[in-house]
C-alpha cells in the first residue's frame, strides 16, 4: 500500500473534479458509472482490472474532452493522461507534461550531431566534396586516391558554419601516400599536442580539449578568420569558434568553423591606411593583444554561448567507415592526355558584344585521350584578351571518349574592336594539353540592342546569296573502309581572313587556312586529289564547292586549304564551318570555320 498511498489524495481532488463538472453539464445519466470519490480510492487500493473499473474511468475522459463553462468554484483542470492505471503492477502515471525536446539530431553518411535549439540553428545539410589540400589561394589543389571529405554545412543566425570531417589515414592506421609530408607531419604534431593538452597559441582564446563522441578529443579555441590574403581588421565579422580534433583511430581529422561575436569588438570595418601601415610589419602581435581580453570573459558573454557550442562539438560521431569512396582515382602514369573541339555551344566567333556586357562562352571538346579527367584538372586562359576573365573551370570525371563543356564567365572590353582569347585544358600537374579553344568577338561602335529576352545573336544562315553557292548538304555516307594510314586535321593558323575580318559587301575573297595532317598514332595519310571539303552549316557566302589543297611541309603534314568567296550583300555577322573527307568520303578532323562582319556601308 505504501507504493499507492500518495495518489490518494490525487484521487480524491480527481473524483471532485468529475462530480463538479457532470453537475454543470446537467442532463447525463450519472447512475451507470458514479465516479465517487470513495469509488476511486477503492479502484486504487484494490486495483482491480474489473468491467465495473473500466466503466468508472470512461467518464472522465469524455469530461475532458467537453470541458463545462469555466466557474468560479471549479476545481484547476487535472491533465487526462494521468487516468488511474489499469493493472496494479503498472508504474503510477506522472503529472508532468511530455518534455518538448531541447535539442535536434541530424545523422547521415556516418556522421551525427546533436545541436541545442538555442542555436536556432536552421538548416543542416551534408555534401560529398573531393578530397583537396586547404587553405591554397586559386584553383584546389585535389588529393587523388583518398576519400572524399564530408562537410556538413549549418545555417545560423550568426552566418554559415562548417564542419568538415576528413579522412587522413585508412583502415590500417597508415596515411594516405599522396598527402604532402608537411601535411603529415602538422597532424603528428597536433595529435601530440592534443594527447599531451600543451597550451594554445597566443591568437587562441578560451582554448580547452573536449572530447566528442564515443572515441574523439580536440582542442576547442576563439580566433580569427581571413578570407583573403594580406593583413585585416579583427572585428566580430572575424571571429570564429574553431575546434579541431581527430577520431580515437585517427582516420578522420575534424573541424568545426563556427561564426561568434565577443563584446569589445568592432563588428566590422578595415584598417585605415595608418592602422594598415602599423600592423603589417608585425600583425601576430596586433592579433595577440587584440584577442587577450576575450581570456577574461565568461562563456556566456559571447554569442551565441560557448556552452552551447561545446555541447553541439561533444555530441559529434563518426562511424569508422563514414568515408571509404575515392572521389579522384589516380590515372595511370603512362595515360597521354589530349582534347579536341567539338562545337561552339555559345557566341559564334565574330558575334557583336556591347562595351562591358557580360556574357558566358562555351566550348564542347571531347577527350580524346586516355587518362579520365578528374576534379585536378581544369582549364586555365593561354593568350590574347583576357575579356575580364577570372578564376577557374571546374571539372568533374571526363572519361576517355566523353565530351565537356568548358564554360567562362567574360565582358566586352571597354573600347569598340575585334578581340579574341584563346584557353585550354590542363592537367593534374598544370600542364596544358589539347586544342585551344578560342572567341572571338566584335565590339560595335553603335551598341547592340538587345531583345527583352535576351537572345542570343545567332548570325544568318538564309540570305538571297546563299542561292549562289550550295546549300548546307548531307556529309557523304560513311563507307567502312579499312585503312592502312590515319586519318587527321588540326586546326593551326588562319593564313587569310582572320575571324573578325570586316569585309564589304558583295566582296570577292580567298579564305586560307593553315592545318596539319599529323596523326597522335600510326602512319598519317598523305591528302591526294581525291580528298575534298565538305560544307556543314552557316551561310556558305557563295562557295562553289572547289578548294585548292596546297601540301607545305611534307616532314610534318602541314597543308593549306583555300576556298573562294563572295561577302553577303546585307549587312550582319557571318560563318561557315567545313570538314575535311577523305577519298572515301569519310569525313575526318577538326570542322574549320570561318566568321566575318559586313559593315552598313
Amino acid at each position: 500500500m505504501d507504493r499507492i498511498k500518495p495518489w490518494i489524495p490525487w484521487l480524491v481532488g480527481l473524483g471532485l473534479v468529475l462530480s463538479i463538472a457532470l453537475v454543470l453539464l446537467g442532463g447525463n445519466d450519472t447512475t451507470a458509472a458514479d465516479p465517487t470519490p470513495t469509488t476511486a480510492v477503492a479502484v486504487a487500493e484494490t486495483a482491480s482490472p474489473t468491467t465495473a473499473t473500466e466503466t468508472e474511468i470512461a467518464p472522465a475522459t469524455e469530461v475532458a474532452v467537453a470541458p463545462a463553462e469555466p466557474s468560479a468554484t471549479a476545481e484547476p483542470e487535472q491533465p487526462t493522461a494521468t487516468a488511474v492505471p489499469p493493472t496494479a503492477t503498472a508504474e503510477p502515471p506522472t503529472l508532468t507534461p511530455t518534455a518538448t525536446p531541447d535539442t535536434v539530431l541530424f545523422e547521415e553518411s556516418g556522421v551525427g550531431l546533436e545541436y541545442p535549439l538555442e542555436l536556432a540553428i536552421s538548416n543542416v545539410r551534408l555534401d560529398r566534396v573531393p578530397a583537396q589540400l586547404l587553405g591554397v589561394d586559386g584553383p584546389s589543389v585535389y588529393l587523388t586516391d583518398v576519400p572524399e571529405f564530408l562537410r556538413l554545412t549549418l545555417d545560423t543566425p550568426q552566418g554559415p558554419a562548417e564542419l568538415l570531417v576528413r579522412p587522413i589515414r585508412n583502415a590500417e592506421g597508415a596515411f594516405f601516400s599522396t598527402q604532402p609530408a608537411d601535411l603529415q607531419t602538422y597532424f603528428t604534431d597536433f595529435e601530440a599536442q592534443i594527447a599531451a593538452e600543451d597550451p594554445a597559441r597566443a591568437d587562441q582564446q578560451q582554448a580547452a580539449y573536449l572530447d566528442f563522441g564515443p572515441d574523439g578529443r580536440g582542442l576547442r579555441a576563439i580566433s580569427y578568420l581571413l578570407t583573403e590574403p594580406g593583413p585585416a581588421k579583427i572585428t566580430n565579422e572575424r571571429l570564429y569558434y574553431f575546434f579541431d580534433g581527430f577520431s580515437t583511430d585517427g582516420r578522420y581529422y575534424v573541424t568545426l568553423t563556427y561564426p561568434i561575436s565577443a563584446p569589445g569588438l568592432e563588428e566590422s570595418g578595415e584598417f585605415t591606411a595608418e592602422e594598415l601601415a602599423q600592423v603589417t610589419a608585425d600583425f601576430d602581435t596586433y592579433a595577440a593583444e587584440t584577442l587577450a581580453p576575450l581570456a577574461d570573459l565568461a562563456p556566456t558573454d559571447f554569442g551565441p554561448d560557448l556552452a552551447l557550442l561545446d555541447e553541439l562539438v561533444q555530441s559529434i560521431t563518426i562511424a569508422p567507415e563514414a568515408s571509404t569512396a575515392v572521389s579522384i582515382y589516380a590515372n595511370d602514369p603512362d595515360c597521354v592526355n589530349d582534347a579536341t573541339y567539338v562545337r561552339d555551344v555559345t557566341i559564334q566567333d565574330a558575334e557583336l558584344i556591347n562595351i562591358g556586357e557580360n556574357f558566358t562562352k562555351i566550348w564542347e571538346v571531347l577527350n580524346t585521350g586516355t587518362c579520365t579527367w578528374n576534379p585536378a584538372y581544369t582549364a586555365t586562359f593561354i593568350d590574347g584578351a583576357d575579356l575580364g576573365w577570372k578564376g577557374f573551370v571546374p571539372v568533374e570525371r571526363v572519361a576517355p571518349g566523353a565530351t565537356f563543356q568548358i564554360a567562362v564567365d567574360l565582358q566586352g572590353p571597354d573600347a569598340p574592336g575585334i578581340y579574341e582569347g584563346r584557353w585550354q585544358m590542363i592537367d593534374n600537374n598544370g600542364q596544358p594539353f589539347g586544342v585551344l579553344v578560342y572567341v572571338t568577338i566584335v565590339v560595335p561602335e553603335t551598341p547592340v540592342v538587345r531583345t527583352p529576352t535576351a537572345t542570343p545573336l545567332v548570325p544568318p544562315t538564309a540570305t538571297p546569296e546563299s542561292a549562289a553557292g550550295p546549300t548546307a548538304t548531307p556529309r557523304p555516307p560513311v563507307t567502312p573502309e579499312v585503312k592502312s594510314c590515319v586519318d587527321n586535321l588540326a586546326f593551326v593558323n588562319d593564313i587569310t581572313i582572320p575571324d573578325g575580318t570586316a569585309v564589304d559587301p558583295d566582296q570577292r575573297f580567298a579564305k586560307t587556312w593553315e592545318v596539319s595532317g599529323a596523326a597522335d598514332s600510326g602512319t598519317p595519310c598523305a591528302w591526294a586529289s581525291t580528298y575534298s571539303l565538305t560544307f556543314i552549316d552557316g551561310n556558305p557566302m557563295g562557295w562553289d564547292g572547289n578548294m585548292l589543297l596546297t601540301r607545305v611541309d611534307q616532314a610534318t603534314n602541314i597543308y593549306q586549304i583555300s576556298v573562294n568567296l563572295i561577302a553577303p550583300t546585307t549587312p550582319g555577322v557571318y560563318q561557315a564551318r567545313w570538314q575535311m573527307t577523305n577519298e572515301f568520303g569519310q569525313p575526318f578532323g577538326q570542322i574549320i570555320y570561318l566568321a566575318i562582319v559586313v559593315p552598313d556601308l
